[in-house]
């Protein structure tokens, strides 16, 4: 399961609105402040933007708390064929169907393929994917503060 840590925002009679702050891989690279691709990518998404996930809530939060929230693999392997697999099927199908007619016809089938197969994510993904691989609410945070070493007062 995958979990990453976040904050309830909204409750809703399907879930519960979970914020967490958007993470990347070039975050944790020793030579984050010196690499073309981290600052790229932070000028394209916005360092520190939040992403929000509706959660199953089996744990029963409120609005503000932190929580846990897990995300089965099943879910994610499902997703990501689905993104990626069906809009290049439809691509390279439709070229193949229509590649005995010339390559212009070729290219245009192609480009319907991607469109149809764009067409048809939305209703698949909702039956392929299905509620088991929703996210879910795994535990409350809490959350303590630590008092610095200096500042303790001694007996």
């Amino acid at each position: 399961m995958l979990e990453a840590r976040g904050r309830v925002v909204a409750i809703e009679e399907g879930g519960v609105w979970v914020e967490s702050v958007r993470q990347s891989a070039c975050g944790a690279c020793a030579s984050k402040g010196h690499c073309g691709t981290a600052l790229f990518g932070d000028a394209l998404t916005g360092q520190g933007r939040f992403d929000r996930i509706l959660a199953r809530d089996d744990v029963g939060v409120g609005v503000g708390e932190d929580v846990i929230v897990g995300l089965p693999e099943e879910g994610m392997l499902r997703a990501s064929l689905m993104l990626y697999g069906l809009p290049l099927l439809g691509l390279i199908g439709g070229m193949l169907l229509a590649r005995r007619w010339g390559e212009g016809v070729t290219l245009l089938a192609g480009v319907l393929g991607l469109v149809a197969s764009l067409m048809l994510m939305r209703p698949l993904a909702r039956r392929l994917i299905g509620p088991q691989t929703q996210a879910r609410i795994l535990a409350r945070v809490e959350s303590t503060v630590a008092m610095p070493v200096s500042l303790c007062s001694r007996p």
